[in-house]
């Protein structure tokens, strides 16, 4: 069983006892956006019906998503803006932590909120040792560059470097460097992106599918060790909370659950293609060049469904 990291999903008190039932000591956090009028973040907009009854409840440690893609105001006023409503958040919750993107943001966070745990946003792109420099003595936490998740060379490098916890996000699906990510994001948080920017590249060649940044609850034994922290998106769960639960059950529990099941956005696979332990895991040793190598789409052409 790993410690796991869940997002935030408008449900009653009783839905958020049942995750506590579950997965006890071992939920590291759940991470909640703040309205989108005070701050954005790199998500869709979704019900805030039951917000209240979530934060009430102390046995759940709650981090605040400040990692917005782009602010619409200069730092100072988001400071004046946010700063008032974090105080006035932990003053009333338990509020563990801060998840942030930007590096200036981040210190005058640490510097305002003594014993707030900072993360270093998967939005920050961090995927190099010299990147680190940039966060040392300013975050606790490093979510890594979300497309090297299929990369065992960097995330190594990365855990050498860091002293703080690493939370690998899991499910994802982005694609490997993907030049679309940064405008999705951007348009997520404007509530303007009515179709994800790589879905015609996906749609032409299905077998990129296979190169996103997502691993499997089965597979996660190939990272041991270089991760602290299993972190779950919930791009495709949000609005369904049987599937957000049957989810981080599966990441926490480590069991075999095909690709398309794991509440992907839409890079990641639409369809029951059969993940091999071997084919996995030589991706993770690849070198990502992935226009120049035809392992994935060799791999797609043989597995999936509608090639036979």
């Amino acid at each position: 069983m790993h410690r796991i990291s869940v997002p935030y999903i408008d449900q009653p008190a009783p839905f958020w006892r049942s995750a506590i039932a579950r997965f006890g000591e071992h939920l590291d956090e759940v991470y909640f956006p703040l309205p989108r009028s005070i701050f954005g973040s790199g998500r869709w907009l979704q019900p805030a019906n039951h917000v209240l009854e979530f934060l009430e409840i102390d046995e759940l440690p709650k981090t605040v998503l400040l990692n917005a893609p782009a602010f619409d105001l200069p730092l100072g006023e988001t400071m004046d803006r946010v700063f008032p409503i974090l105080d006035g958040l932990r003053a009333r919750f338990l509020i563990k932590g801060a998840v942030v993107r930007d590096i200036d943001l981040m210190r005058e966070t640490r510097r305002a909120f003594a014993g707030l745990e900072i993360c270093a946003s998967t939005l920050m792109e961090i995927a190099e040792p010299a990147q680190v420099e940039s966060i040392r003595g300013w975050a606790d936490v490093l979510v890594p560059a979300s497309w090297i998740v299929r990369d065992h060379r960097r995330l190594s490098a990365l855990r050498r470097v860091f002293a703080g916890r690493i939370k690998i996000l899991v499910n994802e699906g982005c694609l490997v460097r993907c030049p679309w990510r940064e405008a999705h994001f951007k348009a997520m948080n404007l509530g303007i992106a009515a179709r994800p920017l790589c879905a015609e590249c996906v749609e032409e060649e299905p077998w990129r599918r296979l190169t996103g940044a997502w691993i499997l609850p089965q597979h996660l034994d190939l990272l041991q060790g270089l991760f602290d922290v299993v972190k779950v998106s919930g791009r495709g769960t949000l609005l369904d909370p049987a599937r957000w639960m049957g989810v981080v059950e599966a990441y926490f529990r480590g069991e075999g659950w095909d690709v398309h099941e794991i509440g992907m956005s839409t890079a990641g696979p639409r369809e029951p293609i059969p993940i091999t332990r071997e084919f996995y895991e030589s991706t993770l040793h690849c070198r990502k060049n992935c226009d120049s190598c035809t392992v994935c789409r060799d791999y797609y052409a043989r597995s999936a469904p509608s090639r036979h």
